[in-house]
């Protein structure tokens, strides 16, 4: 999760704050992600933004049962 963090520039503690277990896995809601992203638009933060949106990507492909959560 720290790894993560780090990708998505919020501290270690925010996502600790938003963190879910479901089934045994930890993840996040995806709602978090995409308000992420949107900010980071407004800010024009491109390269980060794009990261995001790859997690978010990566998350819905790989999991598409499990709804509005990535891991």
């Amino acid at each position: 999760m720290a790894r993560i963090a780090k990708v998505v520039e919020i501290s270690e503690q925010e996502l600790d704050r938003v963190k879910q277990n479901r089934k045994g896995a930890a993840g996040a809601p995806r709602k978090h992600l995409e308000e992420k992203a949107e900010a980071l638009t407004s800010q024009g933060e491109w390269a980060t933004f794009i990261d995001v949106l790859a997690l978010i990507v990566f998350g819905t492909v790989l999991f598409p049962n499990v709804d509005g959560w990535w891991i």
